[in-house]
């Protein structure tokens, strides 16, 4: 089933990601774990 979303922008979109509704993530990401990685 194709999104009227990604249809429009279809010029603008590397890659469409499906899955469940709900996803819940565990863990850490260190690297980003701070301010000023956030910023950049």
């Amino acid at each position: 089933m194709a999104c009227p979303f990604v249809e429009r922008h279809q010029a603008d979109v590397a890659g469409v990601v499906s899955c469940f509704d709900r996803v819940v993530l565990t863990g850490s990401l260190p690297d980003i774990g701070h301010a000023r990685a956030v910023e950049s």
